[in-house]
């Protein structure tokens, strides 16, 4: 078992936004194509979890270009060569608000060697410190916060989203693995923690590693709901009953594709 997994980005507060990068943002509108500098790439979670890109103190000529009629924007993500659509939100005299519209495959090549996919799981329940989901060449671990107490009872007073967990996606059968070969297992990790939780949930800020622990991967999907007291058929306190209910999951999954 992997004993030892640590937050790839820093989480803070619960249901605090999550800044995962700071520096200049290459800005295409159009034929034109801008670098803005101050610029920030945020992971925030209300009024609904969505990834946001922040301009401030921009030169005129930017903001110019920001405060033009046409709303949709490329952003090229920084040190690589993959752009993202997004649109306009908000706009004021010093700063303006970009929203990511939500996307998997943005032009990633399939063939990108993965060695680890590592991702954040928002609103999942308060279990055992660390579980280990495996099905056929896969193997999940998900571990709670440090601070997991203190994140459910955040999110029992205030209904919103916070990251509960961490986790880890890895083949057994190889060091390395393509990324097309991770969407049945993405997918099955959504549907499975959704069944048990009781609405949507999904990992959230996904990053691919390879062998020398390169980020060379990320995700912008983030399909969760809002937090909920909800009875489960999971049984909190016993680590093999959601480890065997995921392997039996995946075998039916398989069977109906």
């Amino acid at each position: 078992m992997t004993n030892y997994i640590e937050p790839h980005i820093e989480i803070g507060e619960p249901g605090q936004p999550i800044t995962l990068y700071e520096g200049q943002l290459e800005v295409h509108l159009g034929k034109q194509t801008n670098l803005i500098e101050n610029s920030s790439i945020v992971f925030v979670f209300l009024p609904q979890p969505r990834i946001e890109f922040h301009f401030t103190g921009a030169d005129t000529l930017v903001m110019k270009l920001l405060f033009g009629q046409e709303n949709n924007f490329q952003i090229k993500l920084p040190q690589h060569n993959i752009f993202i659509n997004a649109i306009a939100i908000s706009k004021s005299t010093s700063n303006a608000k970009i929203i990511a519209l939500q996307q998997r495959k943005i032009g990633w090549s399939s063939t990108i060697k993965l060695s680890d996919i590592k991702f954040d799981l928002p609103n999942f329940f308060q279990i055992l410190s660390l579980i280990e989901l495996n099905s056929q060449q896969w193997k999940i671990t998900i571990k709670s916060l440090k601070n997991i107490t203190d994140i459910k009872n955040y999110l029992r007073y205030s209904h919103n989203y916070a990251v509960t967990h961490i986790g880890v996606i890895e083949n057994t059968q190889s060091n390395t693995f393509d990324l097309e070969a991770t969407d049945d297992v993405i997918d099955s990790i959504y549907y499975f923690l959704s069944f048990c939780r009781g609405f949507w949930l999904a990992p959230i800020l996904m990053y691919g590693f390879d062998a020398k622990s390169n980020k060379i991967w990320e995700s912008l999907e983030h399909n969760v709901d809002r937090w909920e007291s909800t009875r489960s058929w999971l049984p909190l306190t016993e680590s093999n009953s959601i480890e065997n209910a995921f392997t039996g999951f995946c075998n039916k999954w398989q069977d109906n594709k």
